[in-house]
Formats: structure tokens, sequence, C-alpha cells
């Protein structure tokens, strides 16, 4: 509950996006996000589609997880992982 109502905070008050920019672009915000020393558009181009790349990675890997949980061979995958 208290992560939900963190990131619901953060969502609210902090993380404003840039008016006229891509969605995720949270550069206009007072928090340190978006492209950190990125200042020509080409390289903000290249490192948008190096997260959304490995965003998608990071997406592909849980869902391996999860199915291998579901086909019940997990332990055999992962063997440090401890048991239910």
């Amino acid at each position: 509950l208290q992560v939900l109502a963190f990131c619901g905070a953060l969502e609210l008050v902090g993380w404003k996006q840039a008016e006229g920019s891509f969605p995720g672009d949270f550069s206009a915000s007072s928090f340190p996000v978006g492209w950190v020393g990125a200042d020509d558009p080409e390289t903000q181009e290249d490192y948008r589609a190096k997260e959304l790349n490995q965003g998608r990675a990071a997406q592909m890997g849980m869902l391996a997880l999860m199915v291998h949980d579901k086909l019940g061979n997990v332990d055999d995958l992962l063997p440090w992982l401890p048991s239910n």
C-alpha cells in the first residue's frame, strides 16, 4: 500500500511530461529524469531506442519466467530460488 501511495504521489506531483514530447519523456519534471547528458536530438533518439529495446527484453524475460513457473520447472532453471 505504501509503494502504491508513493507511486501515485510521483505521478500526481513529481513527474511532469514536456508538452509536445513523446510519451514517457518526463524531462519537464523537477526530478533528474529524462535524457540526462543528451543534448542533441540524435543522441536522445538513440537513448530512447536503447531504453525501449531493453524494456522489451526485460518483459520477455519475465514472461519466460512466468511460463516456466506455470510449467513447474523453475527449480530446474533457477536452482538457487527457494521452493514453495
